[in-house]
């Protein structure tokens, strides 16, 4: 993807630890793809932040999801919506 500067879909449930190893691997060889959507996020708002540390926080880098089932979610769940919106990062 950063070969050919083409952005990459992520869809990961429960498994951000390799994700984030493979992410900090590709960092490290600053290969990361130019952009990242991450489809169907439903994870915690710490993991957003973490996401955020590995890959940019330029505006239009990082994209999130959100299924409609989000909305059925804890409240805590909730604020990852919020955190992102004041990174102006996508809510799509």
């Amino acid at each position: 993807a950063r070969e050919l500067q083409r952005p990459v879909s992520i869809h990961t449930v429960q498994c951000f630890g390799p994700l984030a190893q493979c992410l900090g691997e590709l960092k490290k060889k600053r290969q990361l793809p130019p952009k990242m959507y991450f489809h169907a996020y439903g994870g915690k708002e710490g993991t957003v932040d973490q996401l955020l540390a590995l890959c940019g926080r330029e505006i239009g880098q990082l994209y999130f999801g959100f299924a409609p089932i989000i909305s059925t979610f804890p409240n805590s769940q909730l604020c990852t919506i919020v955190v992102l919106q004041s990174h102006h990062l996508a809510d799509i």
